[in-house]
């Protein structure tokens, strides 16, 4: 799978045979770049919720990022075959464990930044689902980071802030806030905030309040 900032495999680790993914990363040189620091911290954590990181790898110039591979539904495709999510225990079981994990994450002083529903994997045997895994942390923001560098971010998911672009400002609530959008989405079976072209979009996000 190819996308703008990375390219992502689906591997095998040895010798115990465990499935992996690993994430090419475009734009590193080296892995000891600073940028990467992140995937050091993220390597030492592990939550039941949230996608565990086993490190960065160089080989042959290019860098790798090596991540658990979760077996499940996005909850993107869910929604697409679904609609919307019909029992309210079903809601409650996701938005916790997606809770937790971004808990989690905000006490090692992380923030995720791209909360969506396909970075949402749903565990589930038929249509109960046992579990949801957060993840996707590659975009990840440390909140002591002096120069927070801009990251890439669903749209139709963003906060204010990140729509706006102000940087500085992205904290644990920039990731309650999409979380609270995946609910809406996730209860009505339509977007909050969507419109054809993205300057119409934002101006919905910043201007129009919700309607109940």
């Amino acid at each position: 799978k190819t996308g703008k900032f990375s390219v992502v495999y689906r591997g095998e680790m040895q010798p115990a045979g465990k499935q992996v993914i690993v994430k090419k990363l475009l734009g590193y040189s080296v892995s000891g770049d600073p940028a990467l620091e992140k995937y050091r911290i993220l390597s030492m954590m592990e939550h039941p919720s949230f996608q565990k990181v086993y490190g960065v790898t160089e080989t042959e110039g290019a860098v790798y990022a090596v991540m658990d591979y979760i077996d499940g539904t996005d909850m993107k495709r869910w929604l697409q075959k679904n609609g919307r999510f019909r029992k309210r225990d079903q809601v409650r079981r996701v938005v916790l464990d997606i809770l937790n994990a971004l808990y989690f994450l905000h006490t090692h002083k992380m923030v995720h930044t791209d909360i969506k529903p396909a970075n949402i994997i749903l565990q589930h045997v038929k249509e109960h689902i046992t579990r949801a895994v957060l993840i996707d942390p590659g975009e990840a923001l440390l909140l002591d980071d002096p120069r927070p560098a801009k990251k890439p971010f669903a749209l139709i998911y963003g906060a204010p802030e990140q729509v706006l672009g102000f940087t500085g400002l992205i904290n644990e609530t920039t990731d309650l806030y999409s979380l609270g959008v995946v609910m809406w989405e996730m209860l009505t079976g339509v977007k909050p905030f969507y419109y054809s072209h993205p300057a119409m979009t934002i101006n919905l996000q910043l201007n129009r309040p919700l309607q109940n």
